[in-house]
């Protein structure tokens, strides 16, 4: 069974691409909330009809009253554990996959209650932001070791782990990967002027404001080059008028949200991909544009070292360095040669490294381990 708080989302497309290339495991999905025009998981979907963020809200001090004992300010409690237990004791999972540490939390004591193993998948927040509120904190800290295995996606989010004196002999690094048969190169045979791409959410952690500026910095270095901004989200107006302020509003198109294929279409059609992520556990949109043939620019944070190998696959630069960003933008845009160097090697790295299927393949390797683990005992 595999878990998640909400199915759907533009930024976790990884879920439904590990449940379509699984070949070890027949998935079922529990959530909370299917965001409207999912399309379908080709698995089946239970959606539980409770609040998916009890923690959060008005009524989190009281659930964390609740949990004054066990100290897992995230565990199902009352109805909500009833009917998780009623549902997992129908469907009799051999093992129970979470999306993020803090679902994981909310199953564990229902899981442990049935015996069932429970895997932890961490993505991003979960070892990143979250980490600053006591109660998440405090929670992991204290049942981390009851998780049968965990997973996460960068080597960053394995130093972390080590760093808060988590024991990690049954911790998997494991990047969500890319439908690479998907996500393929292009070929532009028209000449035109550069286009550079950005994908992801308009919130400021993705860092769409510096790119917009960096690209305003490329001035006549690349005077007729265009940048295609892919996403929606609460800057988007605020990102709009600061073009209008740097007086490159008809060289930026805002494409609002795109299907996969369209985003794989507008890659392979594109010539540099940029992302100023202020911070990132695997950058799904950077693995799809190396995918995709394209060199990368992007920032030296989170999970993207993982990903970007500086000046093998593309240039990384520090959080907050714009004029840095324009420079590698301007490198690659005026030296077609070094931009397919690039590219090329960014996209055998993305088969070779970090394919769905291959991907999926480790992932049901941990899943049967623990398996094995839980028939010994």
């Amino acid at each position: 069974m595999v878990v998640a708080q909400r199915l759907g989302l533009p930024s976790q497309t990884w879920v439904a691409r590990q449940l379509q290339t699984m070949n070890a495991f027949t998935p079922s999905v529990l959530t909370w909330e299917t965001v409207a025009g999912t399309p379908p998981l080709g698995a089946p979907v239970v959606e539980l009809p409770f609040d998916p963020e009890p923690y959060a809200g008005a009524g989190r001090w009281m659930f964390r009253l609740r949990h004054a004992g066990d100290r897992n300010f995230f565990g199902a409690l009352g109805a909500e554990a009833r009917a998780l237990s009623q549902e997992l004791g129908a469907l009799d999972p051999d093992v129970v996959l979470c999306h993020f540490g803090h679902t994981a939390l909310r199953l564990l004591p229902v899981a442990r209650s049935l015996g069932i193993p429970l895997v932890a998948h961490f993505h991003g927040m979960d070892l990143a932001a979250m980490l600053d509120r006591w109660f998440y904190r405090s929670s992991l800290l204290r049942h981390f070791r009851h998780f049968d295995a965990s997973i996460v996606v960068g080597s960053f989010q394995l130093r972390i782990l080590e760093g808060l004196g988590l024991p990690t002999d049954q911790v998997h690094v494991i990047p969500c990967g890319v439908p690479t048969q998907m996500f393929v190169p292009g070929q532009r045979t028209e000449p035109g002027p550069i286009r550079f791409v950005s994908v992801g959410r308009l919130v400021e952690e993705k860092g769409m404001e510096e790119c917009l500026l960096a690209f305003a910095k490329l001035g006549q270095a690349l005077g007729d080059a265009e940048l295609t901004i892919v996403g929606e989200g609460p800057d988007r107006e605020r990102l709009r008028a600061l073009t209008d302020s740097l007086g490159i509003t008809s060289r930026v198109t805002f494409a609002g949200a795109l299907t996969p294929a369209a985003v794989a279409e507008l890659l392979s059609g594109s010539d540099i991909y940029v992302q100023h992520s202020h911070r990132e556990g695997f950058g799904v949109a950077l693995a799809e544009a190396a995918s995709a043939g394209l060199p990368v620019v992007s920032t030296d944070v989170g999970g993207i070292p993982d990903q970007v190998v500086a000046n093998e696959t593309g240039f990384l630069i520090d959080v907050g360095d714009v004029a840095g960003m324009a420079r590698a933008m301007a490198r690659l845009g005026n030296d077609p040669a070094l931009r397919a160097q690039l590219g090329t090697a960014g996209r055998r790295r993305m088969v070779e490294k970090f394919d769905t299927r291959s991907q999926t393949g480790k992932l049901e390797a941990v899943l049967l381990s623990v398996l094995k683990d839980a028939d010994r005992k």
